[in-house]
């Protein structure tokens, strides 16, 4: 039978696995790196990842909903349209305002 290696189908590496020490680490490294590495485990270990967040009940939601200032919204939404369009002319006047055309040269002249 011919070696693993040369068979049609080559072996598959393991899945790496976040966390878990694999066995393919060299034996060149020192001691304390080792020390090192093994005091980080614990570390990682103790982050746990946070429940994700309930879903909210629809009692809550309708009750959310008396709380709403529509005409407020709609208030806030218009000033921050007009300060927009404030800004915009302002914009424009300025960029007017520095053009100069051909007939304003040969008038000066």
């Amino acid at each position: 039978m011919p070696p693993k290696r040369m068979t049609a189908n080559p072996v598959r590496p393991a899945r790496h696995r976040a966390g878990k020490a694999t066995g393919a680490s060299s034996e060149s490294e020192s001691g304390s790196e080792a020390s090192e590495d093994e005091s980080e485990q614990p570390s990682k270990r103790e982050h746990k990842i946070a429940p994700p967040p309930k879903a909210i009940s629809a009692g809550r939601i309708v009750s959310k909903l008396g709380q709403v200032d529509l005409n407020e919204q709609r208030r806030q939404g218009k000033e921050a349209e007009d300060r927009r369009l404030a800004a915009e002319k302002a914009a424009k006047l300025a960029a007017e305002e520095g053009f100069v055309t051909e007939e304003s040269d040969d008038e000066g002249k």
